[in-house]
């Protein structure tokens, strides 16, 4: 009877101890997901057991991956979650004869950080190519991948394409692309890249993650619109304000260049705008306004006259003022303006003004007349002002057509008054001498008005006379015979008057020479003297 008492107590006994003892595990769900990379803890802890003994077992026979730290009745297993640490693992605990155990299932996976958002190009009217990819993803085909704008869904990753692999680890970057057009009224819309990786174990809940991106649209400058005031064409000394306007987004820069034969140069402009003050000549030429922006660049140009009226104008006249009859003369109309005059080359007439027909301001004339005598103008006019400019034009003729006419006759008496008249054509006016040529009487007369008188004419007036019409142009002489008869004669004077007239000859005829070449010194000098020929004689 005492020996079945003390069994049931030690039966008592052992069944209450066994009833205290027992463990737990931490997590204390029998299947895991953890993130390649991260380090993590499974905590195994005996209850109601002094000493307790632990042992840590991969399942699949495997090298046990971590590190165990065991403490009284704590033990740890620490890990470093890799592609290796997939498995299943178990947690045994001893406890003098006893023992309790708890296995948990790891599965790994690698979402380590948000979807890229990769938009190639927001210009307007462009297609873009904007490409999500989540990078290092393990197992890619639990991941869930969608591209949306403006919360509406306009692209999803197709998970059909993943052939899943048993027992095959390799992170891939996952990715979505979409082909897309901006416009301008997209401005400010929103692009969200969302990525869900899903779990096998029902415990561990999805994690999602997600990128954004607003979306700022540029649209490339337009051609630039120019406005020039107050005008493209202007008078030298003016202001010109140049303007350059074009739509963009964002803001365009915009500067200024004037191309100068093969150089350009950069203008300093602000906000567009280029100011011009007291222009010249040599502002004139193109100008060309550029504008940019990330999305492209454009430009147009202008051109600037700068308007100069005529100066300068003046006529010349080849080979002088004063020509002779006959010579080639150049008449040449020229003028300083921009932009280029119009010459007008026009002669005075006593109708009006005539005006000529020239060859880029230059009128010839082959061989001058009279008639080319007269004043020219030379007119140069250009859309900011004109300017008139005249010469005057001589023509000298040498004398000619001269006629000589004696009265009462050639033929005369001793006591009788002639009157010697010389008519002859020219310009200028001509000198007129008379010269006896073999008389005793060698006195050199100049005409006035062309007449020459000779009163009480005597025997010794007979004889050769000459006229010399002499201006700038030439020369011209006239010979007249004058025979004085005596009213009565002696046969002793009859003889004598023969040889002094011949002796008298030679004198009379070098004193003309002499008086004709001063008169063509005359013509070079300007001027001509008389009084100096006589002297000169002498």
């Amino acid at each position: 009877m005492e020996t079945v008492k003390l069994f049931s107590v030690l039966a008592l006994f052992i069944a209450t101890s066994l009833a205290e003892f027992h463990m737990s595990l931490e997590p204390a769900q029998r299947e895991i997901s953890l993130q390649i990379g991260e380090t993590f803890q499974f905590i195994c802890e005996a209850f109601d057991c002094p000493n307790p003994t632990f042992n840590w077992a991969n399942l699949m026979d495997k090298t046990l991956s971590g590190s165990v730290s065991t403490e009284g009745s704590r033990s740890i297993l620490t890990m470093q979650v890799s592609h290796e640490s997939e498995g299943s693992y178990r947690c045994k605990v001893f406890c003098n004869q006893m023992k309790a155990e708890k296995s948990f299932t790891i599965n790994v996976y690698s979402f380590p950080s948000d979807p890229v958002l990769h938009i190639s190009s927001l210009v307007a009217g462009v297609q873009s190519n904007i490409t999500c990819t989540v990078p290092l993803v393990y197992p890619s085909e639990m991941l869930s991948l969608r591209l949306l704008k403006d919360k509406e869904t306009v692209a999803e990753y197709d998970t059909s394409v993943e052939i899943y692999q048993d027992g095959e680890f390799k992170l891939r970057d996952v990715s979505l692309s979409y082909a897309w057009i901006p416009h301008i009224e997209d401005e400010g819309s929103v692009f969200k890249c969302e990525a869900e990786m899903l779990f096998m174990d029902e415990e561990t809940k999805p994690i999602t993650k997600d990128t954004k991106v607003i979306l700022s649209i540029v649209c490339p400058p337009s051609t630039p619109s120019i406005t020039v005031l107050p005008s493209k064409s202007v008078k030298a000394g003016e202001n010109i304000t140049l303007g350059c306007l074009a739509e963009s987004h964002p803001q365009a820069t915009v500067w200024w260049v004037k191309e100068s034969g093969n150089v350009t140069n950069e203008l300093p402009s602000e906000n567009g705008y280029l100011g011009l003050t007291g222009v010249q000549p040599q502002d004139s030429g193109k100008y060309t306004c550029y504008v940019e922006n990330e999305a492209g660049k454009s430009f147009s140009s202008v051109l600037i006259t700068v308007q100069v009226p005529p100066k300068n104008t003046r006529l010349t006249i080849t080979p002088s003022e004063l020509v002779r009859q006959g010579d080639r003369v150049i008449i040449q109309c020229m003028s300083e303006a921009f932009p280029a005059p119009t010459l007008i080359l026009k002669r005075k007439t006593e109708r009006g003004q005539v005006e000529l027909e020239t060859t880029s301001g230059e009128y010839i004339i082959t061989s001058v007349t009279v008639k080319h005598s007269g004043t020219y103008t030379c007119e140069s006019v250009n859309p900011v002002g004109n300017e008139v400019a005249e010469l005057h034009v001589t023509v000298q003729v040498p004398p000619q057509n001269t006629t000589v006419l004696v009265k009462p006759s050639k033929n005369v008496t001793e006591g009788d008054t002639v009157t010697i008249t010389c008519e002859t054509h020219s310009t200028t006016l001509p000198t007129i001498l008379l010269k006896k040529v073999c008389a005793g009487n060698s006195t050199v007369q100049q005409a006035e008005n062309g007449t020459f008188t000779l009163h009480n004419v005597t025997r010794n007036d007979t004889g050769t006379y000459v006229l010399s019409i002499i201006n700038e142009a030439g020369n011209t002489t006239e010979v007249i015979e004058i025979n004085v008869q005596a009213r009565y004669q002696s046969p002793q004077s009859s003889f004598a008057i023969p040889i002094i007239a011949t002796s008298l000859c030679a004198v009379s005829a070098a004193v003309i020479g002499l008086i004709v070449y001063h008169m063509k010194q005359a013509r070079l000098q300007g001027s001509y003297s008389l009084v100096k020929a006589l002297k000169s004689r002498v």
